[in-house]
């Protein structure tokens, strides 16, 4: 089994997603099992969930990952999925290879440009950052 960064490293890194834009509510790094690595929470911002239910959604995160990666050969690599709730819109990125496989799980408030958000900052600072995920 691959080993995963480090914690404070990941930790910079979630807080640096946030950093990215003011609708970013939350990011979060799971393994490719849905183990919850690191989170960081905008500042001043009351959760939604529950720790245990954010550690219980990335599992769920990781299983539906999992399914995904069934069509890789004939689609492509996912590069995210977006999902729109009425109190927030939640996002799961694909990090790393396939051997070393995270997902970085970010919420956006509502009305916000995710799309924008997610293709001109986040996927950049992913880039940027890619060697935490090797």
């Amino acid at each position: 089994m691959s080993k995963s960064p480090d914690v404070s490293r990941l930790e910079n890194f979630c807080k640096g997603i946030l950093k990215t834009d003011r609708a970013v509510r939350f990011a979060g790094i799971t393994n490719a099992m849905g183990s919850l690595l690191s989170t960081a929470y905008r500042s001043g911002l009351v959760p939604i969930l529950e720790p245990e239910d954010t550690a219980r959604y990335a599992v769920h995160t990781a299983m539906r990952a999992a399914t995904r990666d069934d069509f890789e050969s004939k689609l492509g690599r996912t590069v995210y999925v977006l999902a729109r709730y009425p109190k927030l819109i939640r996002a799961t990125v694909t990090i790393g290879s396939q051997e070393k496989k995270h997902l970085l799980m970010v919420s956006f408030d509502i009305g916000s440009d995710f799309v924008g958000i997610l293709d001109n900052k986040i996927l950049p600072y992913l880039k940027r950052n890619e060697n935490l995920f090797k």
